[in-house]
């Protein structure tokens, strides 16, 4: 793929959803920068696909947003061996940035005096026991 098409591909991707898409790549972006920044592309976040000890950045990526460092994981119960990531962030700043395109929300505060209403229905004869914690 050129880079040209990579940038219609991601243009399309985000008009067509809203939100913007993340460019997966390594080597094969390097080879089409030439050694030379793309100032459009390099808004995209990145997922760096580079197996080694540290990672070596595009021209003009100032960051990655993930990096795929490895293809010999290993999680239990999962055979053959898995691609390993990492992410310079917390669990809920990647859940975030992953469903919503880069964009975390602002977490809600909490509401003082708030009052919560739950509806509970059983079955007759079923025993329901509720329990209330104040955080």
């Amino acid at each position: 793929m050129s880079l040209n098409d990579a940038l219609t591909f991601m243009r399309k991707v985000e008009q067509l959803t809203g939100g913007k898409p993340a460019l997966y790549s390594g080597h094969v972006l390097k080879e089409a920068l030439g050694g030379k920044p793309n100032a459009e592309i390099s808004k995209y976040r990145l997922w760096l696909a580079q197996y080694s000890s540290s990672p070596t950045l595009p021209p003009g990526f100032d960051a990655y947003w993930l990096w795929q460092f490895s293809e010999s994981g290993s999680v239990p119960g999962i055979n053959p061996p898995v691609d390993c990531n990492a992410y310079d962030g917390t669990q809920e700043e990647l859940r975030a940035e992953w469903v919503d395109g880069g964009v975390a929300p602002p977490s809600p505060g909490p509401t003082p005096g708030a009052v919560v209403t739950v509806t509970i229905q059983a079955p007759a004869g079923v025993k329901v026991v509720v329990h209330t914690e104040e955080v």
